[in-house]
Order: C-alpha cells, then sequence, then structure tokens
C-alpha cells in the first residue's frame, strides 16, 4: 500500500509541476505595458496559451480612487482576466473604479479593446478600504499572437 502512495503521489507530482510556472512583466505604469515574449506553461491538455501583464507595486490615480496590484491575463482561446484592489480617499456616498483595457500590436495599433467595467461601490474610511476588483472579459482570438502590449483605461 505504501509503494502504491509514493508511486501516485510522485506521479501528480511530475504531472502538475509543469502547469504551475508562469511568466510575467512589470513595467511603470505609463500607459502601457508591453509583453517580452515569455509565455505562461504550456500542457497538452489545455489548448491555449496565456500572456500576463502586470503592474507590479504601482498605485494608479484617478481623483481620489486609487488602485493597484494590477494584473490582466490574455488567453489565446479569446478569453481574459483582470484583477486588481481599488479604494477610494475622500467620497462618503461611494465611488465606482470602472477598467476597460486595450491590445496593442508592436506599432501600438489598437488590435481589440475591452467594453468598460464597473467595480464594487466604495467608501472611504481611516485607513480607506481596499476593494478587490477582480472579472473576465473576451476579445477576438485572432487577435492574441499580435498583442504585445496592454493600455488601461481607467475612471473613477
Amino acid at each position: 500500500m505504501k509503494k502504491n502512495f509514493f508511486l501516485v503521489f510522485f506521479t501528480l507530482t511530475a504531472f502538475i509541476n509543469p502547469l504551475t510556472s508562469s511568466a510575467t512583466e512589470s513595467s511603470s505604469f505609463d500607459s502601457t505595458l508591453a509583453f517580452d515574449g515569455e509565455y505562461n506553461a504550456i500542457h497538452e491538455k489545455f489548448a491555449f496559451e496565456s500572456k500576463t501583464f502586470v503592474w507590479k507595486d504601482q498605485k494608479i490615480w484617478d481623483g481620489d480612487c486609487g488602485a493597484d496590484n494590477l494584473s490582466v491575463v490574455i488567453n489565446s482561446n479569446g478569453e481574459g482576466q483582470v484583477k486588481s484592489v481599488t479604494w477610494t480617499k475622500e467620497t462618503h456616498s461611494g465611488d465606482y473604479w470602472w477598467w476597460s483595457f486595450e491590445g496593442l500590436d508592436a506599432q501600438n495599433v489598437r488590435l481589440w479593446k475591452t467594453p468598460e467595467h464597473k467595480g464594487p461601490r466604495m467608501d472611504d474610511g481611516h485607513p480607506s478600504p481596499r476593494y478587490h476588483f477582480d472579472y473576465n472579459f473576451n476579445f477576438d482570438s485572432s487577435k492574441y499572437s499580435k498583442t504585445v502590449s496592454i493600455r488601461p483605461w481607467k475612471r473613477c
């Protein structure tokens, strides 16, 4: 019985580990983030590739609203995910952060744009509460391979 347990454990470990590696890119928040050509792990079980764009440890402001820990993942199947944390500094009646993203080619020509997405209602405090703003989106999968940077659009 112990031999079978270890055999299953090592077999599962060997199968799972290739799926856990990923590549990210970080850059100053200047309106776009370029992708350096590294891809998330591809496994035969999945029929798509992924690119991850990360604005790590950068605060993004619009009025009295802030966002940080922004990451955008796009998959070759036309699906994408946004993850971020938002807050407001001075609004008692509620603010909303809005995101939209453009996928750009190497010449900064827009290939696709997501619809604007409204985040959770935010109230201030001392300190200001943080709100997770995560959602999925779709884009034209035929534009995946030419997408080399992401430009965020925001408002509060």
